[in-house]
């Protein structure tokens, strides 16, 4: 059985260069871009990416009866982040779970509605947070339960593909990495929330990469932890020194991701052409999980395997290389508890940054997360090989006691399954939705965001 699984393993990896391959040649076709486009003040820097789009969050999100707002989010280096709100549940409310407070919904309808973020992870998008429909998709459950909504995108992905001054198909576009995403991206995001709803504190939910920003966020900065009243970290990455991802170790192990960096290969996995995706999975399903199963793992037993064209369609999101080979970064640490910025190197000639001149010292700061002070509950898969246990654990042994209010481990999850399995509204996110009820704060009423 070696030979076949290597061979499977070869096949899956090498669709994945061909993807990236194929992304960049698209890109590069393109005609230059000449002029406005949408009715987006900011839709203009995007004639570059003139492919077929994926399923959009109107068609996932509408068609179940929901409301939905659409907001840009312009981050300080000029990234303009999409960002969706379901301002409040489907009337009646479809969904009923039995752990939670009853009154909780009519309360909050007297005070004001609590508001809660939701924060995708890596090579995902806010689509994955409502594409198991109303009753199995957790922004649809919180929507129903009472709250507001915000389910954001990170830089580079599907939804956040804009800049003032860059496209897509610029090198320099896609210079970052999860630093940029924790240190600001989310501030950003979350002062615009701030400033919308006018509410003291938000709950905060996040998925793998999604979590890394988080802990990444709150222990830097302690304005903004103040402003969250709650975290819900669904299979949290922090560590990977016992990740089993085969394509991360793969990336890590011979370099690719630098060798498509010097190719000149700077988007890791993009959504721009799900045509593709999809011809290569019509003639088999496999070929896709098998690219999942690489990364993440897969349990087929909590996937509904009928609605792949939908995860395909939303999944991969795309991120940069340049993420990639911070995230390669974090595996060949060789210190298994210390997470760090993205390492430049220490070579500081042929007019190359290095890390003397990004951070004035010889090696990346490392992110203080024993530091962090928000409450968090931390949810993990005993399947997970992305989000190993054993790393979950020597994240639980930093985070101090007094703010862990809870661990549960779901046995027979894997990374994928706390966004897209068909069971998740029963095993997990009654759980996460009764530790946002019992941490949510009235609306105070405070006018803008100081953070």
């Amino acid at each position: 059985m070696v030979q076949p699984l290597l061979r499977l393993s070869t096949f899956s990896l090498t669709a994945i260069v061909g993807l990236l391959t194929f992304a960049n040649t698209a890109c590069q076709s393109l005609p230059e871009n000449t002029g406005s486009k949408g009715t987006s003040e900011y839709s203009n820097d995007l004639q570059c990416k003139e492919m077929q789009a994926p399923q959009d969050m109107t068609g996932l999100v509408v068609k179940e009866g929901y409301p939905l707002e659409e907001h840009f989010v312009a981050t300080p280096d000029g990234y303009i982040l999409g960002l969706y709100r379901i301002p409040h549940g489907r009337i009646p409310s479809t969904v009923e779970l039995e752990t939670m407070d009853v009154a909780f919904e009519e309360k909050a309808m007297e005070t004001g509605k609590p508001v809660v973020l939701l924060q995708h992870g890596l090579l995902d998008c806010s689509a994955s947070w409502v594409c198991n429909g109303a009753n199995e998709s957790l922004g649809f459950i919180l929507a129903d339960r009472g709250f507001d909504v915000w389910l954001a995108n990170s830089r580079g992905n599907t939804y956040s593909l804009r800049h003032r001054t860059l496209n897509p198909c610029e090198d320099a576009f896609w210079q970052f990495t999860f630093d940029e995403m924790a240190y600001v991206d989310l501030p950003a995001v979350m002062r615009h929330i701030l400033d919308v709803t006018n509410v003291e504190t938000i709950g905060f939910v996040g998925h793998s990469q999604g979590t890394t920003i988080g802990f990444g966020a709150f222990s830097q900065d302690v304005d903004m932890a103040h402003r969250v009243s709650v975290a819900a970290m669904l299979a949290p990455v922090a560590f990977l020194t016992h990740t089993g991802s085969s394509v991360l170790r793969w990336l890590a192990g011979l370099d690719i991701a630098s060798a498509l960096e010097i190719l000149g290969i700077r988007e890791f996995l993009p959504s721009s052409n799900p045509k593709i995706i999809e011809e290569l999975c019509k003639a088999s399903g496999s070929p896709c999980r098998n690219i999942v199963t690489l990364l993440c793992g897969y349990n087929a037993a909590n996937i509904n395997n009928t609605r792949w064209p939908t995860y395909l369609s939303i999944s991969p999101a795309g991120t940069s290389v340049a993420n990639m080979i911070h995230w390669t970064q974090c595996i060949q640490n060789h210190n298994a508890s210390v997470l760090q910025e993205y390492d430049f190197g220490g070579n500081c000639h042929k007019g190359r940054l290095c890390n003397e001149d990004v951070y004035g010292m010889a090696t990346p700061p490392a992110y203080n997360i024993s530091e962090l002070r928000v409450p968090v509950a931390i949810f993990s898969g005993g399947k997970d090989i992305l989000a190993d246990q054993s790393d979950v654990q020597l994240l639980l042994d930093i985070l101090p006691d007094d703010l862990v209010l809870l661990h549960h481990e779901e046995p027979s999850y894997a990374h994928l399954d706390f966004t897209w399995g068909m069971n998740a509204h029963t095993l997990v996110y009654p759980k996460v939705v009764q530790v946002l009820e019992q941490h949510a704060r009235k609306n105070s009423g405070v006018v803008g965001a100081e953070i």
